[in-house]
């Protein structure tokens, strides 16, 4: 009998259980960025680290078969399991890029690869089967777009791609296959109970799991995420990115709004949200909604009932009795807080900083002159295009926020009034067309040379190559350009 026992990503957590919260960091120690695992005793209120090992972009699961974890190495196309103490175990390099990985209850482990295979390996390391989808006689299934991360659902495992699915058996043997509307190209997707829930940018489609449409919603407004309570009612995360970054209403900014439909896709309620957020959860009789250092919780009836504000980004949050507790982390440090529901006053903070000295590696003149001028083009591509395609007035000022081997985001003061200015926002902008969208398009490659820059011997670096990136930028603008270190 197969069960998923995937564990979200999205907010660095691990497990959860009764007494303890794991959850892991990419604190910047010394000159390079080393993956931490945690553990937080929530009755002793203790913090202690497990084990440290050196590299950034790594996720981690929990094991529950072996007690151990699993590990994914995005850049290096590596798969792996250490044990508690932080010791590899084993580890596999595949050719190409690695999805998260699901679990069934034996240990067997399944990933996609390079868009185009699945893999089901062992417990042990080794691989147990591949497969790689056919074109089906009937079948509507675009391949040429890549297959998603698989599902466990009643002993077989479903594979997704754009316009339908393949259902496999315990052997990786193609068993059925199933098409689905046609406006399922660009969509994120989940399987709650005997249904399939998706969503384009401004729309949430249903079906059946032999792919038959049983509704859609159109919510006009771009969408950022779905997540669901246990009554499988849907809700969703909404932006209108034709107007500007926030709105005040009542002495409080509005970002966007949280719309609820129910499992027949009909609507229940909306309101307007001041924290469009990263992360989200559905957490006993509240849905919470985190971004950076702040969170609201909405009724599942849509009643606003309490926001949340602290230092750092925040990692994790829930909400024991009558007691939050939250975990975030701010320039290497990992803060810790209880704080009293609907007070917030804090009860008891917690504050670790891990320090690792590293030898810091110098780059040559000729390869620190190039990729500041990369940067800096990339930066500029951006700012032009967003002001080409969204708001016209005196640009007066420029703010850039970088994230260690993240992303970079920026915001604009025009006419005394300040924009977010993100890729995300110039290809959803409605006035883009075919004959500009490879221009816009540019535009969503700047988190990728921040990251070539950070491999390439750039870390530690960080701030003094935004300084001299600022420096051109305020040259090119003529005004004030200024950085920071963290999110936005």
């Amino acid at each position: 009998m197969y069960v998923e026992k995937q564990y979200s990503r999205d907010y660095c957590v691990v497990d959860v259980s009764a007494d303890s919260i794991l959850f892991y960091t990419y604190p910047r120690q010394g000159s390079r960025p080393y993956t931490t695992l945690w553990k937080y005793d929530t009755v002793k209120k203790e913090l202690r680290e497990c084990f440290t090992f050196r590299g950034f972009d790594i996720r981690l699961w929990r094991d529950g078969v072996s007690d151990h974890y699993l590990y994914v190495v995005r850049n290096k196309y590596m798969i792996g399991k250490i044990s508690n103490e932080g010791n590899k175990v084993w580890e596999l390099k595949l050719n190409g890029y690695i999805s998260d990985p699901v679990l069934d209850e034996t240990g067997n482990i399944y990933i996609s690869v390079q868009g185009m295979w699945i893999y089901c390996i062992n417990a042990d390391g080794s691989i147990k089967w591949r497969w790689k989808p056919e074109f089906v006689s009937g079948s509507q299934i675009n391949l040429s777009m890549g297959i998603y991360p698989p599902k466990i659902l009643n002993q077989e495992i479903y594979i997704f791609a754009a316009y339908g699915f393949y259902i496999l058996s315990e052997d990786g043997k193609t068993q059925k296959c199933f098409n689905m509307p046609a406006y399922s190209m660009k969509w994120r997707l989940s399987i709650i109970g005997d249904k399939i829930i998706f969503y384009d940018k401004r729309k949430v489609v249903c079906c059946n799991l032999r792919g038959e449409s049983m509704w859609e919603y159109d919510t006009e407004k771009y969408i950022i995420g779905i997540l669901f309570d246990c009554y499988n009612n849907i809700y969703v995360k909404l932006k209108d990115y034709n107007v500007k970054s926030s709105v005040k209403s009542k002495n409080r900014e509005i970002e966007g709004w949280l719309l609820s439909i129910n499992n027949k896709g009909e609507k229940r309620w909306i309101s307007s949200t001041g924290c469009m957020s990263i992360q989200s959860m559905v957490y006993s009789d509240e849905v919470i909604l985190i971004c950076d250092g702040k969170a609201e919780a909405y009724s599942l009836s849509g009643k606003r009932k309490w926001d949340y504000q602290i230092k750092g980004y925040i990692i994790w949050l829930m909400v024991m009795e009558e007691t939050i507790i939250s975990i975030s982390e701010s320039r290497g440090h990992i803060f810790v807080n209880h704080s009293l529901k609907n007070k917030g006053s804090e009860i008891n903070s917690i504050r670790i900083a891990k320090e690792i000295t590293q030898e810091k590696e110098v780059k040559s003149k000729i390869e620190w002159d190039r990729w500041k001028k990369h940067i800096a083009e990339y930066i500029e591509r951006i700012i032009d295009v967003w002001l080409k395609y969204h708001i016209t007035g005196k640009l007066a000022a420029i703010k850039i926020y970088y994230e260690i081997a993240e992303r970079i985001t920026l915001e604009l003061c025009i006419d005394e009034e300040w924009y977010k200015v993100q890729y995300d926002n110039i290809e959803c902008d409605e006035k883009v067309t075919e004959e500009n969208r490879d221009e816009h398009k540019e535009c969503r490659y700047l988190d990728t040379i921040w990251c070539e820059f950070f491999n390439d011997g750039g870390e530690g670096n960080e701030e003094r190559i935004m300084k001299e990136v600022s420096k051109i930028l305020e040259d090119k603008y003529h005004t004030d350009v200024s950085i920071v270190e963290g999110v936005m």
